[in-house]
Formats: C-alpha cells, sequence, structure tokens
C-alpha cells in the first residue's frame, strides 16, 4: 500500500470473524482490484479487531496490519495500525452484505 488514500470494500464469507477486502488504490493498475483478508474478528457483526493482509495486483503480499473496526450510528470508523503506529484511517458506511470505506495514511 503505497498511496496517500484509497478504497475498499469489505465483505465477512462464512467462516466466523473472517472478512475479504476488495481494494484499490490510487496509482495502482485501475483493471484489476486487489483483495485481502481479515481474519480474528468477532464472530458476529463487522466491529472489532482483526489482522489484516492484503495482496497487491499480482496476488503477492502487499501489506499487513492490525484493523480496528469500531461503529458509530451510521457509518464505521477504521484504524490500521503497524508496530503499534497509526499507519491509515478510514471512514466507512454499511453495505447489506458488507461496508464500503474510504481510507488515507498517515505522514
Amino acid at each position: 500500500m503505497s498511496s496517500d488514500y484509497g478504497i475498499c470494500i469489505y465483505r465477512p464469507v462464512p467462516e466466523p470473524g473472517t472478512l475479504e477486502a476488495t481494494w484499490l488504490e490510487a496509482g495502482l493498475p485501475q483493471d484489476k482490484p486487489c483483495r485481502g483478508l481479515a481474519v480474528g474478528g468477532p464472530s458476529e457483526g463487522l466491529a472489532g479487531s482483526y489482522q489484516v493482509t492484503y495482496f497487491g495486483p499480482d496476488g503477492a503480499e502487499a501489506a499487513c496490519f492490525d484493523l480496528d473496526i469500531k461503529r458509530t450510528d451510521h457509518t464505521f470508523s477504521l484504524t490500521w495500525k503497524k508496530d503499534s503506529k497509526v499507519a491509515c484511517t478510514g471512514v466507512g458506511l454499511p453495505l447489506d452484505d458488507g461496508l464500503a470505506l474510504a481510507y488515507r495514511t498517515q505522514p
């Protein structure tokens, strides 16, 4: 993850506490969205703590983070940390089958 901003959609998969990510970042090829997998989350709902691994357009591992998703009334707040330091922050909206979000990296 090398750009200043991007978008992502998280969707739960059948395995409890697991979310599948489809993400795209400025500066990457726009014809093939990237993938990711967040594990270790709560058995129900989206809000919680996860370990997430993202894969680039070529399928190679691009980045790993600790991800915290918090639910407010009608939105989500997301924080990605690497080595206990905030690497990215984001905001999201609920979807019928997941969560759509935008994020930016921290300086």
